[in-house]
């Protein structure tokens, strides 16, 4: 039983710091300029992403769309709400579980090891995976768009690849980071006695 919940801890603690980190990358406006600026196809796609964040917030599209896109940005608008309200319950579920994380730090190596992995194939199946990606959490098929669409135009897969690569790769430098941290304070604790 204790192992399980190790195992559940470790898993919860992993996605936890993936989905931090995919928000705050997908949400910081100066990191979003800057992959804005060198992956959008769009004219003036800086203040038009502006416009899509503020939806995010307001639920009120300033940019004019089809209406098949301004259904597929509610999708996402709600899969945004979905996420923060995992986060939310992950966060409760370890604070619950607080006397075991130390336990739970020592196996984040493996998580890292893990998610390097991942990291890899989504980089070498990002096709594959944002298709089967979109499937998933988009059943409904409002996702595809012709290559002229302004969404398309103005977020391409590009976008979305280095949106799923750069948290991922922070995330297995935060497991590992803690997984040498516990190791440490580990050694530390044993040699003070």
């Amino acid at each position: 039983m204790k192992q399980a919940l190790n195992i559940t801890l470790t898993i919860s603690l992993t996605l936890l710091i993936f989905l931090t980190a995919f928000l705050s990358f997908s949400f910081d406006p100066t990191i979003q300029k800057l992959m804005i600026n060198q992956i959008s196809q769009e004219d003036d796609a800086i203040n038009k992403h502006i416009r899509i964040l503020e939806f995010f917030n307001t639920n009120e599209m300033k940019l004019d769309m089809s209406p098949a896109e301004l259904l597929h940005m509610q999708d996402v608008r709600d899969r945004y709400l979905q996420v923060i309200g995992i986060i939310f319950i992950l966060s409760f579920f370890l604070l619950i579980n607080h006397k075991y994380l130390k336990t739970t730090f020592k196996y984040q190596k493996y998580s890292s090891y893990t998610l390097a992995t991942i990291t890899i194939l989504t980089y070498i199946f990002s096709n594959q995976l944002f298709v089967l990606f979109h499937k998933i959490f988009f059943a409904q098929g409002n996702w595809q768009f012709s290559a002229s669409s302004q969404l398309i135009r103005l977020y391409p897969q590009e976008y979305f690849i280095t949106l799923a690569i750069v948290p991922l790769i922070l995330t297995i430098i935060y497991c590992y980071l803690i997984s040498i941290l516990s190791k440490s304070a580990e050694h530390r604790k044993e040699n003070s006695q």
